[in-house]
């Protein structure tokens, strides 16, 4: 796995669940300015949708929206980051084809 890949797993998780995260700091931590909250909102269930079907990772999904800690987000990175490498590798193979 290319390691740009592991940093934006992570980030893109933490950006996509931080509200989870930050659940317990009351709810002006968890608004967001402008549209931003909808483009959160949006990264999130493109995650969810990409990885659909895979039961570890819904339970990790749930975790982090049930528990809200870091552990739990922690552990949705690693299959974020499975399914983004997993997209890239497919992405390459079918440019190869054309």
């Amino acid at each position: 796995m290319e390691p740009v890949t592991a940093l934006t797993a992570g980030a893109i998780a933490q950006l996509a669940f931080n509200e989870f995260l930050k659940s317990g700091a009351g709810e002006l931590a968890k608004k967001s300015l402008g549209g931003a909250i909808d483009l959160v909102k949006t990264l999130r269930n493109t995650i969810k949708a990409k990885l659909k079907g895979n039961p570890k990772a819904e339970t990790a999904l749930a975790a982090v929206e049930q528990e809200g800690s870091q552990a739990a987000l922690t552990k949705l990175e690693v299959y974020l980051e499975d399914a983004m490498t997993r997209s890239l590798v497919f992405e390459r193979l079918e440019l190869r084809s054309l």
